[in-house]
């Protein structure tokens, strides 16, 4: 809740599925729903769409400046995730995040 998730990419996990798995669990809850969430305070629906929104928002940045042809080190110093960096945390930051989306995308 709040906080930039760990992707296992080498376990075969992906963003798009971290995404749909998310979505896919919107679909199941309404707006009396209480969320547990591994991490952080509980949580309701709006709360688990605005991480859906911060994913998605994460996820095609990263893949507009892949397709521009910017490397993750370029995107990094750009910041390119900087206004998202209040979602990190000593597990997994913004620029780690990065790596994952990018590594990701190809």
């Amino acid at each position: 809740s709040g906080r930039f998730p760990f992707i296992d990419l080498e376990g075969g996990g992906s963003v798009d599925g971290y995404i749909a798995a998310v979505e896919a669990i919107l679909g199941r809850v309404d707006e009396r729903t209480k969320i547990i969430p591994g991490h952080g305070p509980l949580s309701t629906k709006q709360d688990l769409e605005r991480y859906r929104e911060m994913l998605v928002d994460c996820r095609d940045r990263v893949r507009a400046a892949l397709a521009a042809g910017k490397s993750a080190e370029q995107m990094k110093q750009a910041k390119l995730l900087g206004d998202y960096d209040s979602w990190s945390w000593a597990f997994v930051s913004a620029d780690r995040f990065l790596e994952t989306l990018a590594a990701g995308a190809r």
